[in-house]
């Protein structure tokens, strides 16, 4: 294996390593790395761990200029005026507007930096879409990056801060300043805009936009699953497999077109010139795409591989991939940090790897093909090498894809056996041209081969959904499953890679010490619980956990086909190699109690679910003397049955829960007059150590007659930041501080778990662990 590879390999992971860093390297340690890593890199075996290092400083200095360039604090303090451009095109919503938006002058006063700070700004009334290249004067209220700080959600921070955008906001009002180059809709805009037009006649508008022009922001929840568990995800990410396949073809059209001409008088040959076309219309493609970093690898490859037939060199499939990873780590850091950069490259290095040596020619060096009994035995060795690949994506890959996503699918290799031979010869070719008719006007045509590819993704899927629905599709992981696999996939790296006798000890011995650090989930014994808080900004969802059952209250909001739960829900019943939970309860019908209900479908399959509303969100309501035993915790709901508000925050679902060494208490929204109602008919039967203080923290809770029947010693507020609600009032903050109640708050602190043992109460928040460069602390 070539150092080379080793090397680019030791840089992008000392880039990666930027990610665990809770601060940047002092500048004495990162010139002593800088000057060790530069004295190795022609050491022979430590040269990998050289270029590791001088990873690790470059991503530090990356870092450091993403960092000086963060907008000052007064710019978020009030509304201010800024004045730019345009940089991408805007994205429609329903009843909106967002686009990046790249400052020039922030209150008429211009910005002399060298780079110019970008906002991500939404514009939300009587809005105006900007279109790419436009310069804008607008009127705006900025607020920092923040996303949702949950150990097993998407870190929306961090990728805003590798994206360099270093502002959210809402626009007040703007004016046009300079209109763009009017070049008409681009070709982009004008199919997508055909394929919504005719989303109610195809079953896959979503997917063909996607493997056209890569826009996948249509692609449901549901079916990124089956993609995810079936294998398919690669098809609709425009990456090797679709830059390949246009490459191809063009350079068979092309070849076809210019055999006739005659001119160059062979300076140069006709196959170079349709090489280097199809090298443009890979370009074109991967330009409508956007570039994301499959495509982008897979155009960079292509020109290196044409580059070297174009200049007679020789080079190997190592060497290209070495190259590659080094002109992305130095030009784009940020997609070190991507999932896409390590599953892309890794698939090319696997079946580069599996290819190797393998191609079968003649004593002549060539497959004759000019008999018509030879042409269907050319059939046989494609069968045999798709066959090969699809297993040696599956065995390389499953480590990585168990290790990002905690599960393997089993049927991939089969489904992709029919999916990827499809895709390649009907599916892309198709859609391309289907792409390429719309866009010079022949649309009715363009449409018929739209609706061509949606039969055959059909066809696709329904093989797809039948194998997926068996109950042996996908093997869930544990801690331990994934421990084991890493160990088993550390042994075939080290066969296959020929190490030798010492790095492999030292390999294997490696993952056994990060194993130790690995913490599976703590154990519950009986009588204990466990609390999850769930950071969903402005709502609540919690997740109960006795030593063999679960109980949720609350799913948080929802917007449009997000949930901010879902994610930290499901990585929990990863976790706890559990697929539904036992009860689930919904305390009112208030959209950021109730909203993320529907996206977690498939965890509520034989649950009880209780309700302070149970015809909207329930089918049993939550009232008293219902109670339960899990485990030696008992589970009771207060709500007084014969008494009835009006309000539907009173409404909400009060869960007392009573374990041998500690109680808590949930209240959704409740107000005054509920509280006023259960201090009355429970008194000190109220008690509990733990409360979700109600209706997060609003004036118009937390009576103090209502805290002294509790008398917690902690209270959980659950809430979003800088939210137009106010909440929490400074009022009730202080009538919690003066009873000498700490406040746990999810928009400072993020996840909340507790857990009720006989040491008494264990307390973790997201941020004890995961202080970030990039994380906004100073909120």
């Amino acid at each position: 294996m070539s150092q080379r590879f080793f090397s680019a390999i030791g840089f992008s992971v000392g880039i990666g390593l930027m990610s665990l860093q809770s601060a940047l390297l002092p500048a004495a340690v990162a010139a002593g790395l800088l000057i060790f890593g530069l004295a190795s890199v022609r050491a022979g075996i430590v040269r990998p761990c050289g270029w590791l290092f001088m990873g690790l400083v470059w991503s530090n200095v990356f870092a450091a200029w993403l960092l000086h360039h963060r907008p000052p604090e007064h710019w978020f303090l009030d509304q201010i005026q800024v004045s730019g451009s345009i940089s991408e095109q805007s994205k429609m919503g329903d009843d909106f507007v967002r686009f990046n938006f790249e400052v020039e002058s922030v209150n008429n006063a211009r910005i002399s930096e060298f780079r110019s700070p970008k906002f991500r700004l939404s514009w939300f009334d009587n809005y105006q879409v900007p279109k790419k290249g436009e310069q804008w004067r607008l009127t705006v209220k900025l607020r920092r990056p923040r996303g949702y700080w949950n150990t097993d959600g998407f870190d929306y921070e961090k990728f805003l801060f590798l994206e360099g955008i270093t502002g959210l906001g809402y626009v007040l009002a703007g004016e046009r300043i300079q209109r763009g180059r009017d070049t008409g809709p681009s070709v982009k805009t004008r199919f997508s805009k055909r394929i919504n037009a005719s989303s109610s006649t195809l079953l896959y508008p979503d997917l063909i936009l996607a493997i056209a022009v890569g826009d996948r922001g249509l692609i449901t929840a549901d079916r990124w699953e089956l993609l995810r568990k079936t294998g398919l995800s690669h098809l609709v990410a425009i990456s090797g497999l679709h830059i390949g396949l246009v490459a191809f073809w063009s350079l068979v059209l092309i070849r076809f077109l210019v055999y006739p001409l005659k001119f160059c008088n062979g300076i140069f040959p006709k196959k170079y010139l349709a090489m280097t076309l199809s090298v443009f219309c890979a370009f074109a493609y991967a330009q409508i795409a956007g570039f994301p970093v499959p495509t982008l690898r897979a155009f960079v490859m292509l020109v290196i591989v044409v580059s070297a037939i174009l200049l007679l060199k020789r080079v190997s499939l190592v060497a290209i991939l070495a190259a590659t990873i080094f002109m992305f780590a130095w030009l784009n850091p940020s997609s070190i940090f991507s999932t896409a950069f390590w599953l892309s490259f890794s698939a090319v290095w696997i079946l580069g790897s599996a290819f190797e040596g393998r191609f079968s020619t003649t004593v002549n060096g060539m497959i004759p093909i000019n008999t018509s009994r030879n042409r269907f035995r050319l059939l046989i060795p494609g069968v045999k090498r798709l066959l090969i690949a699809q297993l040696a994506l599956f065995v390389g890959l499953t480590p990585l894809l168990g290790f990002l996503f905690q599960e393997i699918s089993l049927i991939s290799p089969i489904i992709n056996l029919l999916a990827v031979p499809v895709f390649g010869l009907l599916v892309i070719p198709v859609v391309m041209v289907g792409l390429v008719i719309s866009s010079i006007g022949l649309e009715s045509f363009g449409d018929q081969l739209i609706r061509l590819t949606d039969f055959f993704i059909f066809l696709v899927f329904n093989f797809a959904g039948f194998f997926e629905q068996q109950s042996w599709s996908v093997i869930q992981l544990s801690r331990h499953s994934l421990f084991l696999l890493g160990m088993v996939s550390g042994f075939l790296s080290c066969y296959l890679l020929k190490a030798q006798k010492t790095p492999s000890i030292f390999f294997l011995l490696g993952i056994g010490i990060l194993s130790i650090n690995f913490e599976p989930p703590q154990k519950l014994f009986n009588g204990e619980f466990s609390i999850r808080f769930i950071d969903v900004g402005q709502g609540l969802a919690a997740i109960i956990r006795t030593q063999n059952h679960s109980v949720a209250y609350d799913f948080g909001p929802a917007f449009g086909l997000f949930s901010p739960a879902k994610d930290s829900i499901d990585g929990s019943f990863r976790q706890h190699e559990k697929d539904a939970f036992d009860v689930a309860v919904v305390s009112h019908r208030a959209a950021d109690h109730s909203g993320g209900l529907a996206s977690v479908g498939s965890r509520l399959q034989g649950s009880k679910i209780f309700s302070g509303q149970p015809l909207i969100n329930g089918d049993r309501r939550c009232v008293f003397p219902m109670r339960w035993h899990f485990d030696g915790v008992e589970f009771r709901f207060l709500n007084p049955p014969n008494i009835q508000f009006n309000e539907d925050n009173n409404k909400s679902c009060v869960l007392h829960i009573k374990g041998k060494f500690g109680a808590a208490l949930f209240t959704g929204d409740l107000e005054r007059p509920a509280e006023f109602a259960l201090s009355d008919f429970y008194g000190q039967e109220l008690r509990a150590d733990v409360i979700q203080i109600p209706h997060h923290g609003s004036h118009s809770s937390s009576s103090t007659l209502f805290l002294s029947k509790v008398d917690p010693k902690l209270g959980i507020l659950s809430r979003g930041l800088n939210n137009r609600y106010g909440h929490p009032s400074d009022r009730v903050v202080n009538r919690y501080r003066q009873r000498g109640i700490r406040i746990l708050d999810t928009a400072r602190v993020g996840q909340i778990d507790l857990v009720s043992r006989r040491s008494g109460w264990d307390e973790t928040t997201y941020i004890d662990r995961n202080v970030r460069i990039w994380r906004s602390l100073d909120l």
